[in-house]
């Protein structure tokens, strides 16, 4: 009797279990259920909300393109009635300009036909043969009067001509160079006379030039002396060659060119400095 209830108690008690758990599995279905029920609502709501928010979206997209539209109509209708007005304007200044032009086409009409047209005295009719006429026969001058005629005139061309202060045209003088400064001789002679002397006649060198030359540490004056000579064969006279020199008609050398271009571009002294140095 006592193993028989204790089985029926252990039976009763995994009953027990067994229905505790199905409750369990039961409400958390229900849970799940009801969680599920308000995930599709949710969904509906967003889904309704999200149209809504397209449909408002697309109608203030349609608003501001129609605000977007009549404002540029707007504008349009704005600068054509500008233009409108500005063109107006100009009609009316250009108008007024070629009223102008042809008062003024009027008027030189007007003038050309004063001077040269029919209204003009130069080509009217010809003079009335009856018309009286002045006589300037027997009206000749008299020599007293020509003589009066002529002395006006001399006294009228006096007065036109203008009187220019004469004054002598003075040439320029190149001063010599310094006579203290220590002279060099340079000699030139004909071509072909050195060596062949006994074949020339040397003559008096009269032909010299002086040019100013710096060597450190003074200056001195190189003395070019040209001479001239006959020579025997054909009785010629030649005179040697000039020197080409830097400068012509100068008596500034090539080492005083020298001197005053290192001067002035290398050391920086300025020409005046130089002539005092």
């Amino acid at each position: 009797m006592a193993e028989g209830h204790s089985s029926d108690k252990q039976l009763i008690e995994a009953l027990l279990r067994e229905r505790d758990e199905l409750y369990r599995r039961v409400t958390k279905a229900e849970h799940r259920l009801e969680e599920l029920s308000d995930a599709e609502a949710m969904r509906r709501q967003y889904e309704v909300r999200i149209k809504e928010m397209v449909a408002d979206h697309q109608k203030q997209i349609s608003n501001m393109e129609v605000n977007h539209q009549k404002e540029i109509s707007k504008k349009e209708a704005d600068f054509q009635k500008e233009f409108s007005k500005k063109e107006d304007e100009y009609k009316k200044i250009l108008s007024k300009k070629e009223d102008e032009i042809r008062d003024l086409v009027r008027r030189m009409e007007y003038m050309a036909r004063k001077l040269w047209g029919k209204m003009s005295e130069k080509r009217q009719t010809p003079d009335d043969p009856r018309q009286l006429k002045l006589d300037f026969e027997g009206m000749d001058l008299t020599d007293e009067e020509k003589r009066q005629i002529e002395e006006a005139t001399k006294k009228v061309a006096e007065s036109r001509k203008v009187k220019v202060k004469e004054h002598e045209k003075q040439l320029p003088v190149r001063k010599k160079l310094p006579e203290n400064l220590r002279r060099v001789e340079e000699h030139l002679y004909p071509e072909g006379y050195i060596g062949h002397e006994d074949e020339w006649i040397l003559f008096e060198a009269t032909e010299t030039s002086e040019h100013l030359e710096i060597t450190a540490p003074d200056a001195y004056v190189r003395v070019t002396i040209r001479h001239k000579a006959m020579r025997k064969a054909d009785n010629k006279i030649i005179t040697a060659s000039v020197k080409s020199e830097p400068l012509a008609r100068s008596y500034a050398g090539a080492s005083v060119l020298a001197e005053l271009t290192i001067g002035k571009f290398a050391d920086h002294l300025p020409f005046y400095r130089q002539i005092e140095m």
